[in-house]
């Protein structure tokens, strides 16, 4: 059997790389000045997460990708400002440095708000196609460094005008530095190697698929514009039980048929590691879920 890939879902930062990775460096000299430890992302793989997949078994791929092609048909682009920068599970005791989605009126709120629907979606249905669901509810942010231990990061963070972050959630109190806009037109799906490269910054991500918003994507092992493959029909042929899906604005209940596992082969729990894409062991620090408004 093919080894499982140990997958992710989440939005590029594409064209305000640039800019975070200026922050990326600024941060750095100050951490070297302070002498905090952090393990840097490389810039071009900042990503924002919209659902952890977990090792995931390489016969359910075509559907994983079917589901996130027939998402992103049906998204439009929006735009997201990125600002702010904090810690999970808190600046006094970091162990993620994050920057996060700004919370503001106007167009940004617009766009906060297609986020949200946007990772609503993505929990409902990949829960529906046999992942685990998320308990935590959503924070949108961009991990910028990782810590191996527990450290006091106010120092890195505090804004010359602004207090730094004291809580966990990016949107219920950040810092005011405001490092770009953000052009969401796509969704993508990650590798993640779970490993660093020997300059202390972390391993390349590896982009298995990318799916347009508006497109219906078609190619190999596709059928009908792609939105169906054999192993949805396998699945679809061979169940007997209901699957029932409540969806409520901010929050979502999902139910679904404890067998859907099993017969889509998704989801390998013996081999799924405790750790999201993040680094945080499942059901602590930040989640990939957001409340505000997630």
């Amino acid at each position: 059997m093919t080894t499982p890939r140990r997958l992710f879902v989440a939005i590029e930062v594409g064209a305000a790389h640039a800019a975070l990775g200026a922050e990326i460096d600024r941060l750095a000299r100050r951490a070297t000045n302070h002498h905090v430890q952090v393990r840097w992302m490389v810039t071009v793989d900042l990503h924002l997460t919209l659902k952890y997949l977990g090792w995931t078994r390489a016969e359910a791929l075509p559907a994983v990708i079917d589901t996130i092609d027939r998402i992103a048909a049906a998204a439009t682009p929006f735009g997201l400002v990125v600002g702010g920068l904090g810690g999970f599970p808190s600046v006094d005791a970091a162990r993620v440095l994050w920057a996060g989605v700004a919370d503001a009126d106007g167009p940004a709120a617009a766009g906060r708000a297609a986020l949200l629907a946007l990772a609503a979606r993505a929990e409902l249905e990949l829960v529906e196609l046999g992942f685990a669901p998320e308990p935590r509810p959503f924070s949108p942010h961009i991990t910028l460094g990782r810590l191996p231990e527990a450290r006091g990061i106010g120092s890195l963070v505090a804004d010359p005008v602004a207090p730094a972050v004291t809580s966990e959630r990016p949107e219920s109190g950040q810092s005011a530095q405001m490092f770009s806009t953000l052009e969401v037109q796509a969704i993508t799906l990650y590798e993640s190697p779970g490993n660093t490269t020997g300059s202390g910054k972390s391993a390349g991500y590896r982009k298995v698929h990318r799916a347009a918003f508006g497109h219906a994507q078609t190619g190999p092992g596709r059928q009908g514009g792609g939105l169906e493959t054999s192993a949805h029909r396998t699945a679809s042929s061979t169940t007997t039980s209901t699957t029932t899906t409540t969806s409520t604005s901010p929050s979502i209940s999902t139910t679904t048929t404890p067998t859907t596992h099993a017969r889509l082969g998704a989801y390998d729990r013996e081999l799924d590691r405790i750790d999201t894409d993040d680094g945080w062991a499942k059901g602590q620090g930040p989640s990939h879920d957001d409340p505000f408004a997630s």
